[in-house]
């Protein structure tokens, strides 16, 4: 999902569809001294926000906070 990737910190977006704008990306990754660490801090982020552990988490204190206020 775009509005998860922050373009330039922890990833590369282009519009959907537009092969051309894939291929300027993709040649900008492989030229990019940085890629490492974006992905390092992709993968951050990912963790974060994705890992199973950390979306349950979320789910469990948000259906308390609903039990609660009810």
């Amino acid at each position: 999902h775009v509005e998860t990737i922050d373009n330039g910190r922890v990833g590369w977006t282009f519009p959907v569809r537009d092969v051309d704008a894939l291929i300027s990306v993709l040649q900008d990754v492989l030229r990019s001294e940085e890629r490492t660490s974006r992905a390092e801090m992709g993968r951050a982020f990912a963790l974060e926000h994705y890992d199973i552990t950390n979306v349950v988490a979320r789910h469990e204190a948000l259906y308390a906070q609903v039990l609660a206020a009810s």
